[in-house]
């Protein structure tokens, strides 16, 4: 587990950008699957690729990509568990057979009751996008 004074050293911290992942639009089919939601934004390539230029990947796919990208750029010891997710936004779309990866920020870790609060202020980039797709604070507790 990571001691307060571990996790006030890194505050501030960037961290990334992790490796570049690209996303199909088999990822995109099977999020749609395992969710139902299956508006023809993300799933019907023909009228999609018509009426808005291509498919787009859900928010929510995006999201569930953080910890596998997160992963990449940090280990956290001791048994940690998510606690949530402030400020997220869609701030752009991603395309199918787009790339994204993650750089991210060290909150302040704050003291909780169970243990400590480590936060990460998380921005993902789209490659060759002029704005981020997502940016959110993710808050996780490391249990004492």
């Amino acid at each position: 587990m990571m001691s307060p004074d571990d996790l006030g050293a890194m505050m501030g911290a960037e961290l990334g950008p992790s490796a570049w992942r690209q996303i199909s639009q088999a990822d995109i089919d099977r999020f749609a699957d395992m969710t139902a939601d299956k508006n023809w934004i993300h799933v019907d390539v023909e009228r999609a690729t018509r009426e808005i230029g291509g498919t787009i990947a859900h928010g929510f796919l995006i999201v569930s990509l953080l910890p596998a990208m997160l992963l990449e750029l940090v280990e956290l010891s001791g048994h940690v568990v998510n606690y949530g997710l402030d400020g997220i936004r869609f701030v752009s779309p991603v395309s199918a057979g787009s790339s994204i990866r993650l750089r991210a920020k060290m909150l302040s870790p704050r003291e909780h009751s169970k243990g400590w609060m480590i936060g990460f202020g998380c921005t993902i980039e789209v490659d060759g996008a002029p704005r981020p797709a997502l940016i959110a604070d993710w808050w996780m507790l490391e249990l004492a």
